[in-house]
């Protein structure tokens, strides 16, 4: 894993609390990775550090809540937007009024693009890769905190699972399900 991955990982996880476990599902990425090429980034990020782990964790990107999309559950959210995104855009995170997306159209060597995708298809680009992607959500959780006085999160996570964090990415994720399916439902 590279040096920068790496340090944006410890980076991201300072601005989360003890819900934070890591949880790797490879047979989840297997089946990912089988389906189309990803940026090797994004990658290593899934494969160290399943991104459920974040869930509900407060993160921000451009002021809009971010829920970094765990590999496991890539599958059923990609199904959830098929119809109305284009295949080679790859979900990466979720938030109530739209998503994030690797637009793989764009892969070049090491990474491609990340574009925030509203409901109503409006679509702008947040980073210019994953990694910046990530960095970019450091930044802005951080600067959010600042901005509302709210107290950092510890830096160190509690080890190990715990039912509670369970409990919030189930809901957080269940939401996330609930939302889009009504949206669906209102076409």
């Amino acid at each position: 894993m590279s040096r920068a991955l790496v340090q944006t990982l410890l980076d991201l996880a300072a601005q989360v609390g003890p819900e934070v476990v890591v949880a790797r599902d490879p047979a989840a990425l297997a089946r990912l990775q089988r389906g189309r090429r990803l940026p090797p980034t994004y990658v290593e990020f899934l494969r160290a550090h399943s991104s459920h782990d974040f869930v509900d964790a407060g993160l921000v990107c451009a002021g809009r809540p971010v829920w970094l999309t765990p590999v496991d559950a890539l599958e059923e959210i990609a199904a959830c937007y098929a119809e109305r995104l284009p295949r080679l855009w790859q979900v990466c995170a979720v938030e109530p009024g739209g998503c994030y997306v690797l637009d793989l159209h764009r892969l070049h060597t090491d990474d491609c693009p990340v574009l925030h995708v509203t409901d109503e298809g409006v679509q702008r680009e947040v980073a210019r890769g994953f990694l910046e992607f990530l960095r970019r959500i450091v930044r802005d959780t951080a600067a959010e905190r600042a901005r509302t006085d709210m107290p950092e999160r510890p830096a160190a996570p509690r080890p190990g699972f715990t039912l509670a964090a369970f409990a919030r990415a189930a809901l957080a994720f269940a939401l996330v399900l609930f939302v889009a399916a009504v949206l669906d439902a209102l076409r």
